[in-house]
């Protein structure tokens, strides 16, 4: 079966094509999604299904994007369940209503009106893959590359990093294996994430890709990059407004990928980094390095989740305001 966004709640046979459910979550970014939607209304793949997700953002955006684009399903969710429980919502409905796929993407992207048919055919031609990626440039630079791939090293710092970001596009790259996906646009196999579940909760916002792409290979699915399927990326406009919470999520998910996936000795070892790192950021503001600091704690004891008010505790605080009072005293000394 095959769906197609023909009617909001409807799914419609379209002859043999994999049916592909994109979901698109808006969260206080309406002009964003509003220019991603358009996009997508000129996508060319015929099986696909759209779900714009309303996650909370607590104004008029689910009527506007309603009603603008009424041939695709909208979903309003009544408060921000974050990056991993909006999608995790869509991902529940669009399995239920029978989609072979699941495309993750974000809200601040344009897209190429072949991306879904490109990645699509990657995933058909082998039935062992259970993650794709696209190849995805910046909006600002349409010829820089942000993601070209994926290498993770467990053991580094970071733990995992774009390939090939901030170099401009030759042209010559080719598809194949890659350690893992970023969750702006990853195109998710249904029976992979019926094997090894969907993103997990414990992360919030960020690296909760890297985590479901180590759980896919763990299982013997493979990750698979596809240049052929490209998108342009408005970098961070989804999560810029939140301040602390960036450095808090950031910081902290890092700690969480080492001591699931190594053991808590590394956990450790990559929470010291994380604190010497934000202590040598002499200049960054007590609040900047206070939600560093909290991050990483609550990394290595297992504080995982959403968290209330990321970065505003008065403990980490109080510390992060000493070593700025010390920062400034020894300018005044001229120490530094």
């Amino acid at each position: 079966m095959s769906l197609t966004g023909t009617e909001a709640g409807s799914s419609v046979v379209v002859g043999a094509v994999s049916a592909v459910a994109v979901i698109v979550l808006n969260w206080r970014g309406l002009v964003d999604t509003l220019q991603c939607c358009a996009s997508l209304a000129g996508a060319t793949y015929r099986g696909m299904r759209v779900y714009v997700v309303e996650n909370g953002s607590g104004d008029d955006s689910a009527e506007v994007l309603s009603r603008e684009f009424p041939q695709f399903t909208h979903i309003a969710n009544v408060e921000n369940l974050g990056f991993t429980g909006g999608n995790n919502a869509a991902m529940d409905r669009a399995l239920a209503d029978g989609a072979e796929y699941v495309l993750l993407l974000n809200n601040d992207t344009e897209v190429a009106a072949d991306f879904v048919s490109q990645m699509v055919a990657a995933a058909d031609a082998d039935p062992t893959i259970g993650v794709v990626g696209a190849r995805i440039y910046y909006h600002s630079r349409p010829d820089e590359l942000w993601y070209g791939g994926g290498r993770i090293d467990l053991g580094g710092w970071p733990i995992a990093r774009h390939v090939d970001e901030g170099k401009r596009d030759t042209g010559e790259a080719s598809g194949g294996e890659t350690d893992f996906v970023t969750g702006c646009c990853m195109l998710l196999r249904a029976e992979m994430v019926r094997q090894v579940g969907m993103l997990d909760a414990a992360y919030g916002y960020y690296d909760e890709d890297v985590d479901l792409c180590l759980r896919a290979k763990a299982a013997g699915w493979r990750v698979w990059y596809e240049p052929r399927a490209k998108l342009w990326h408005k970098v961070s406009r989804s999560t810029a407004r939140v301040g602390e919470a960036v450095l808090y999520y950031g910081w902290r998910n890092q700690v969480v990928l080492a001591r699931r996936n190594m053991d808590r000795i590394a956990a450790r070892r990559v929470a010291r980094v994380c604190w010497r790192e934000a202590w040598k950021k002499e200049a960054w503001f007590p609040r900047e390095k206070a939600a560093v600091l909290q991050g990483a704690f609550h990394g290595l004891t297992g504080r995982e989740g959403m968290l209330k008010n990321p970065g505003k505790s008065w403990f980490w605080g109080v510390l992060a305001h000493g070593q700025r009072v010390w920062w400034i005293i020894k300018q005044r000394l001229g120490l530094i």
